[in-house]
C-alpha cells in the first residue's frame, strides 16, 4: 500500500518557502513527496503513475483530510491508497482540492485554511 505521509511536512512547509521531501515505500514509479507554497497555497504533491482519476477523492476530518484512491501498478499490482493527511490543530481542510494529470497526484490546501501557532 502507498504511503504519504506529507501531512507531517504540511506545518514547516508552511512556515517555510522552500520545497520540503520526505520518503517511504511506494509502488514502482512512484516518487517523493514534495510540499511547498504556490501563491496563497499550501501544495502537496507527488508522481503516482496508475491511480483511477475517477477514484480519487478527499474528505475532511477534523484538522485532517484523507485521501482514497485506487488504481493498477505497471505489473497489474493493485494499487489503494488510504492515506490521512495531518494539518495543524484547529485548521480547515474543507477547502481543498486534488488533481491528477500525467500520473502526478496534486493536493492544494489555501493557507488561509491552515492553523499557524503563536
Amino acid at each position: 500500500m502507498a504511503e504519504a505521509r506529507a501531512g507531517e511536512r504540511a506545518a514547516e512547509a508552511q512556515a517555510t518557502t522552500s520545497t520540503t521531501s520526505t520518503t517511504s515505500t511506494r509502488p514502482a514509479g512512484w516518487g517523493e513527496v514534495e510540499t511547498s507554497q504556490q501563491g496563497d497555497d499550501l501544495v502537496i504533491a507527488m508522481p503516482a503513475p496508475g491511480l483511477d482519476p475517477d477514484s480519487i477523492h478527499l474528505e475532511p476530518e477534523g484538522s485532517s483530510l484523507k485521501l482514497h484512491a485506487r488504481g493498477s501498478g505497471s505489473h497489474g499490482e493493485h494499487i489503494s491508497l488510504n492515506e490521512t493527511l495531518s494539518l495543524p490543530e484547529g485548521s480547515d481542510p474543507s477547502p481543498a482540492t486534488v488533481s491528477y494529470t500525467d500520473g502526478r497526484l496534486v493536493i492544494r490546501i489555501p493557507k488561509s485554511a491552515l492553523k499557524t501557532g503563536g
